[in-house]
């Protein structure tokens, strides 16, 4: 048995193997696969490796903050991928499930977070949102138009008031 090529599909490398019959082989878990072609192989590495996608749990902390200040923090765990979109699937502390799109984020996702880590967060939130609103007031109070500024005093030299 000859070592032909590593697949990867759904995040798993498989190392596909070719015997002297021509036999495309591969094992996957505990599994054994084979198939008379590469092509059909690989549909049953992706079929297969699909299932060890799916048993994941990556565990997360989820802060979201609306305009009046901290509105959630919530823990979940990230379960897998889901098949057809390849959207994150999560489980909330809560049973509620969902998927994560690139629209449909509910806010900053962190590892898993202390108690203390998440004051720090939300303190430094607090934080920037201050420096922003400092900064914004600032340039308000020092920001000219300058085109408006010379055409009045291109005015006001044509006036004889300059």
């Amino acid at each position: 048995m000859t070592m032909l090529a590593e697949v990867t599909k759904n995040g798993v490398t498989v190392e596909v193997n070719v015997d002297s019959t021509g036999t495309f082989t591969c094992a996957i878990a505990d599994d054994q696969y084979s198939a008379d072609t590469m092509a059909n192989l690989v549909k049953q590495i992706d079929a297969a490796t699909k299932k060890i996608a799916k048993a994941v749990a990556v565990p997360v902390t989820v802060i979201d903050f609306n305009r009046g200040g901290l509105a959630s923090v919530n823990d979940g765990t990230a379960t897998g991928l889901h098949s057809g979109t390849g959207n994150v699937l999560i489980t909330w502390a809560t049973g509620v499930k969902e998927q994560l799109t690139h629209w449909n984020v509910p806010g900053e996702i962190f590892r898993p977070l202390t108690k203390n880590e998440i004051n720090e967060y939300v303190r430094l939130h607090g934080e920037t949102i201050a420096a922003r609103e400092a900064e914004t007031a600032w340039v308000a109070a020092h920001r000219i138009n300058v085109k408006q500024d010379v055409i009045a005093a291109l005015k006001a030299g044509a006036d004889g008031t300059n």
